[in-house]
């Protein structure tokens, strides 16, 4: 029987809940922005667009907070997954079209679209299907008794997670920087 590790869930759930909260944040501080960003993906209906600016953001707010919750944790990491792999697949898409000028719509600089985007986002999927795994693989299987370490030791992998997670983000944005400034 394989005994599910509550610190490598909560790890991966705080790093991911970190994340959605923050995207949301700088979503929802520049609706209009977001709204445009999204209309230059153009992969969905004009009219479409000012609500799913709005949802998108408030969705990204409520896996965030469920994600914290123990009895929503799983169910909020499939559906980051959901959410993440939708994302790529925008990414994607605009890619194989040649649009990578446009940017992500990921934060507050303007970051164009790249395959390191997608790999970045592969990161954070992999953190979602950590988070999800346990009520997927094996829901038999107990979680491990936590402790007041497991969640120290949580917090300290997220922050050192987190870490890595801006650090991948800043140099994306130079990366685009460059591009767009010219040799």
């Amino acid at each position: 029987m394989m005994i599910a590790d509550p610190q490598l869930q909560l790890t991966a759930a705080l790093v991911l809940s970190a994340v959605l909260a923050s995207a949301a944040w700088h979503k929802l501080r520049s609706a209009a922005r977001f709204e445009r960003v999204l209309a230059r993906y153009d992969l969905l209906p004009q009219a479409s667009l000012a609500l799913l600016s709005r949802l998108l953001p408030a969705l990204e707010l409520v896996l965030a907070l469920a994600l914290l919750l123990p009895f929503s944790r799983a169910g909020a990491g499939a559906m980051s997954a959901l959410l993440l792999l939708t994302y790529m697949l925008a990414i994607a898409v605009n890619l194989l079209r040649g649009r990578s000028h446009i940017d992500c719509g990921c934060g507050d600089t303007d970051t164009g679209l790249s395959p390191g985007l997608l790999w970045r986002n592969a990161y954070l999927l992999a953190f979602a299907v950590t988070v999800a795994a346990p009520a997927f693989i094996a829901p038999a299987s107990p979680l491990r008794e936590g402790s007041w370490l497991d969640l120290v030791f949580a917090v300290l992998g997220a922050c050192a997670l987190g870490l890595i997670y801006a650090t991948w983000t800043q140099l994306l944005a130079n990366q685009s920087y460059r591009q767009r400034m010219g040799p």
